[in-house]
């Protein structure tokens, strides 16, 4: 039998395991990864109904790592996690902002997701929770870092436990210039209520929350009081990897192709270059479709998909070569964005079947690795390759040429 949270948080059983999640963003896809391959060896170890609240008596996080942790300590799998990854990267990860005047992201999408993974009125120390839980944000407006978490016995536990889940996560995640601070209503030392301002917990030294979650186990002053020791702790860190900035693409051609006396400039294309011979996303699709036997697209289907014909897209090349500027680059951007549902419906209306919608959260196991691509909105402009180069699209677009009998014949 599973322990009950209780069980878990208890000091006087041991050992002890904790799982600690870095922040970094959509790049907790990764830590996903190394989860999934935990999750099987413990499967593997103890039944296939064993999930990781099960294994683990304490799981925090910060930021992103925030969303993880409380979504394992609820109960998720780390299958489930990630559908709700790919929903977040299609969905909440939509710049509508400079993130300087305005926070980049906004909140509406991300409290919706999460309100519906983990729900809306989950509080801290909800039974929900199944094992120890540990939300690593920081309170903007005294610099403090909070480690808030549902079982400790200091002299706020009872205020922090009533706080909503989701809100406390919301307040992991928000990260100065991406999101908006999370106001949360709580009693000051004079016993008055204020409204503290709440950010992401990574701008606090604890981006990494293994050595907080260390020591609200450990230090006598936050109440878990566990034993410590090689034989009483164990603790798991997993990390989101790093990003090492090199030299970008068409600067580092020009560097090398000028090197050797050769003029170079770059083309970008559209996600869709269609017309005879496309080997691409849309006949994916159109193979998706067959096999699940209904046209898809995720969400309201708004997201735009921005398309060039393969005709245009090859005039373009040779404009380039004949009066492209050195290091320059080009978009080959024929039509600036076609709302998916459009690409589904034709597809639906030629191989006769029912156009439907999908959650984002069943996007990644409808569509597979397509899914995060074809839930993005991704409009793009060719307007400045126009004026430079002359270059005037002149062939179908992608859902005229989608709607021809050479991309349904079996």
């Amino acid at each position: 039998m599973p322990l009950t949270k209780a069980q878990h948080l208890d000091p006087a059983r041991s050992p002890k395991r904790i799982l600690a999640l870095d922040g970094g963003g959509i790049r907790g896809i990764l830590t996903l990864q190394f989860l999934q391959s935990i999750e099987s060896l413990i499967k593997q170890r103890f039944g296939d109904n064993t999930l990781l609240c099960d294994y683990f008596d304490l799981i925090g996080g910060t930021s992103t790592g925030s969303i993880i942790a409380a979504g394992l300590a609820c109960g998720m799998s780390v299958k489930d996690i990630k559908s709700l990854y790919y929903g977040l990267g299609a969905k909440v990860f939509v710049p509508t902002g400079l993130g300087f005047v305005a926070p980049k992201f906004q909140v509406q999408g991300l409290q919706q997701a999460l309100d519906g993974a983990l729900g809306a009125d989950t509080a801290l120390d909800s039974d929900k929770i199944r094992t120890g839980l540990m939300i690593m944000t920081k309170r903007l407006d005294t610099g403090s870092p909070w480690p808030l978490n549902n079982g400790a016995h200091g002299r706020y536990a009872v205020q922090d436990g009533a706080l909503r889940l989701t809100q406390v996560v919301r307040a992991s995640t928000a990260a100065p210039t991406y999101f908006d601070p999370e106001q949360i209503q709580i009693s000051s030392r004079d016993g008055s209520v204020v409204d503290g301002e709440f950010v992401d917990g990574g701008v606090s030294p604890f981006n990494d929350p293994a050595l907080q979650l260390l020591m609200l186990a450990a230090l006598e002053g936050h109440g878990f009081r566990w034993r410590t020791g090689k034989n009483e702790l164990l603790l798991i860190s997993a990390g989101t990897g790093t990003y090492r900035p090199s030299p970008q693409g068409p600067q580092l051609l020009d560097k090398i192709a000028a090197a050797q006396g050769v003029r170079a400039s770059t083309v970008r294309l559209a996600p869709s270059v269609h017309g005879d011979g496309d080997h691409g996303f849309v006949p994916r699709l159109i193979a998706i479709a067959r096999e699940k036997g209904v046209s898809a697209y995720i969400g309201d289907g708004l997201n735009r998909w921005p398309g060039v014909h393969r005709l245009d897209a090859a005039h373009l090349y040779r404009l380039a070569l004949e009066k492209g500027a050195a290091g320059a680059s080009y978009h080959g951007i024929a039509e600036e964005g076609v709302q998916t549902r459009e690409i589904a419906e034709v597809i639906g209306r030629r191989l006769n079947l029912p156009v439907v919608s999908k959650p984002p959260a069943e996007a990644a196991e409808h569509f597979g690795f397509l899914g995060y691509f074809f839930g993005a909105d991704m409009p793009a402009a060719s307007k400045l390759t126009q004026e430079r180069l002359g270059w005037r699209p002149k062939q179908p677009g992608l859902i005229a040429d989608l709607d021809h009998p050479r991309y349904f014949q079996a």
